[in-house]
């Protein structure tokens, strides 16, 4: 892919202007010899497996620095260096110089590399003495004076100089072909400085100083980065070709005859991929899920963006909701996008409003409908997401009546039409069957059955599938929790009529030994049948003709406490219909006639007759210590989806 033989890349080992850099002489951040080391094409690798190849080849050259560096400060110099060529950048009304962006972008890189390296095999705190070596004790007499210790002081602001100047240049500098390398270099850099929480394997909170840093930037600082980090998510920039290039001749061929057989082809990076907007969106995941509980200015930020058509007066910035939105919609596959899509919902007002406002939200529903159906078969932190995110949606009832066409990836066969809100229901329901050996985690039922519940009330034109797969999935429970207490079992003898939309019962799932847990369950289920049977049963044919031809599922509940009032409403129901049926045909009865029995009759059906209970609704609200799964989650993410090579496990120095 691109990677040189490691005899080729031994050759860094050898190369004069690395030598020089980690050697013990100090190299003033003035002098021309870091023009010379930064002028390189070398052009940063976007796999993982290449940054590894870089990472173990760049390591021997590395230690030398982490040797050396307490006496020469080079470090500290590159950093003057690599934040005044950031300055110029800021600066400049338009980014024309591919001389001096290239050695910005490099210089970026060379950190990065250095810091990474550090943190994965030694510590924060050593980085921290990379970047603030601290004056040698030998060149500081007893008699030094105050103005030497505040000197000091000052020598030891380089990591917040770094950090400070890394987040002004992705919110300051405009993305135009020759600042792309150098936004995305800023990104990853800013991302590996902050792994040290990442490799902290003992305690994955403990008080970072770095993170503290970043916590305390001014809030216009945090916004401007914000809003840089989530215009490059929107846009999703593709890389130029080429755009920062020199040609390794005379002074510059030193430092590049050892990098320049690492560069790989152009056709590596994958059409249309954008890891600007991939490293934008991690780091910006990495801000916001950190000190939850305390001051977050960049989640502050994020909460407070509002739509560029509306005004409002505490706004951190505008943004076009439509174009956030169609980004979300397309990309709601990956995890990162999940997640940044719940922040959103979840913490920005503006936004939630939005999209409870827009008259398609089944473009949004039907791709996280679709990626929750895919979803194997044991739970992941993606389909808890996704669960999370249905769940605050389902608060809104527009998406119930919705109509869907030709979905393919949601049952057994093609379904040709259908609600939304019948969409919803035969893949949260299928979501609990095909993951009912984890019940014990309680998360997952609860959500889906919580977001059920929000939609039961006004459950529209129901299809026979989505009515049965909620009964079914009563019946199959019922089986289970009966089993579990060592009561008989009622066998159905209804013989229900075959319909060509009627799925298959679904298998019988695992043992379940919590008696509990399966209670809970099946209260749940009856208070859903029974809100949708107060408030929507003239416009659910489907869903009475389903309860009517498996009635036997409830006679075990008619005198337990707990169920009474819940199965008395159901049969109330259940016996007028098929009273009805009875007096108006004789058997055998067809599904069609059932159904046409129900629809005549719903028109009469006496809805004051039933016991009202409050209409149920549920609220997604955070854990109490959100950070013990948000922290390690997205760390993961950076790890399956940046371009950085993570060691899980730290290495021993190299010798």
């Amino acid at each position: 892919m691109g990677i040189a033989s490691s005899t080729s890349l031994k050759e860094l080992g050898r190369n004069e202007l690395l030598e020089k850099f980690v050697g013990e002489s100090p190299i003033a951040d003035s002098e021309e010899y870091w023009d010379k080391l930064l002028t390189f094409s070398f052009k940063p690798p976007t796999l993982p497996g290449d940054n590894k190849v870089l990472y173990e080849a760049t390591a021997p050259i590395i230690e030398k620095l982490v040797a050396h560096n307490p006496k020469s400060g080079n470090v500290l110099s590159l950093v003057k260096v690599c934040m005044r060529k950031a300055s110029k950048l800021r600066d400049e009304s338009k980014c024309e110089s591919n001389m001096a962006t290239l050695q910005l972008r490099n210089s970026l890189f060379i950190l990065r590399c250095i810091s990474h390296h550090v943190l994965q095999s030694h510590s924060e705190e050593a980085l921290l003495n990379m970047f603030d070596p601290p004056p040698p004790q030998s060149s500081r007499g007893s008699n030094s004076t105050e103005a030497d210790d505040k000197e000091g002081v000052a020598i030891r602001s380089g990591l917040k100089i770094l950090l400070h100047g890394t987040v002004m240049l992705i919110g300051g500098v405009p993305l135009v072909p020759f600042t792309y390398d150098v936004l995305t270099e800023a990104a990853n850099l800013s991302i590996v400085l902050m792994s040290g929480q990442l490799f902290n394997k003992d305690d994955l909170f403990s008080t970072s100083v770095i993170i503290n840093e970043l916590m305390d930037i001014p809030l216009d600082v945090s916004s401007s980065l914000v809003q840089s980090l989530v215009s490059f998510f929107i846009s999703q920039p593709i890389p130029p070709p080429d755009t920062l290039r020199v040609q390794p001749s005379g002074v510059f061929s030193s430092f590049a005859s050892g990098l320049l057989s690492l560069v790989l082809p152009q056709h590596d990076i994958l059409e249309n991929t954008s890891p600007l907007a991939l490293s934008s969106l991690l780091f910006l995941l990495i801000l916001v899920h950190q000190h939850s509980r305390g001051h977050n200015p960049y989640r502050e930020a994020l909460s407070l963006i509002c739509d560029e058509n509306e005004s409002k007066d505490k706004a951190s910035f505008q943004l076009n909701f439509n174009q956030l939105h169609e980004a979300i919609c397309k990309q709601l596959n990956t995890e990162q996008t999940t997640l940044f899509f719940y922040q959103l919902l979840h913490n920005n007002l503006n936004f939630a409003s939005f999209v409870f406002s827009r008259s398609d939200i089944n473009t949004l529903l039907l791709p996280l409908l679709k990626e929750l159906s895919s979803e194997g078969k044991k739970p992941s932190h993606h389909s808890y997401m996704l669960l999370i995110i249905l769940l605050i949606l389902s608060q809104d009832e527009c998406f119930n009546k919705s109509t869907v066409k030709n979905i393919t990836w949601a049952s057994e066969k093609s379904i040709p039409q259908t609600t939304l809100g019948s969409l919803m229901i035969i893949v949260l329901v299928r979501t609990v069957h095909r993951n009912i050996q984890h019940l014990r985690d309680k998360f997952l039922h609860t959500n889906c059955l919580a977001t059920l519940a929000n939609m039961s009330s006004h459950f529209h034109s129901l299809s026979l599938e989505a009515a049965e797969k909620i009964v079914n999935l009563f019946r199959v429970l019922s089986r289970k929790y009966l089993k579990s207490k060592g009561e008989p079992i009622p066998a159905i003898t209804g013989a229900q009529p075959t319909s060509p939309t009627t799925p298959t019962s679904p298998t019988t799932p695992t043992e379940l030994a919590d008696t509990e847990t399966l209670q809970e369950i099946l209260l749940m289920l009856l208070e859903i049948i029974n809100s949708s049977l107060t408030y929507t049963l003239h416009v659910n044919p489907h869903f009475v003709y389903s309860l009517l031809y498996q009635r036997e599922i409830f006679t075990p509940y008619h005198g337990r406490p707990g169920f009474i009032d819940l199965v008395n409403n159901i049969e109330m129901v259940i016996t007028f219909f098929a009273n009805n049926v009875e007096k108006d045909g004789t058997p055998p009865f067809s599904a069609q006639f059932v159904t046409d029995i129900i629809k005549k009759y719903s028109k009469t059906w006496p809805r004051s007759r039933l016991r009202k209970f409050s209409e149920l609704k549920f609220r997604y609200v955070e854990e109490s210590q959100p950070d013990e799964f948000f922290v390690p989650y997205v760390w993961s993410l950076v790890q399956k989806h940046s371009h950085i090579h993570f060691e899980i496990n730290r290495k021993s120095s190299p010798t």
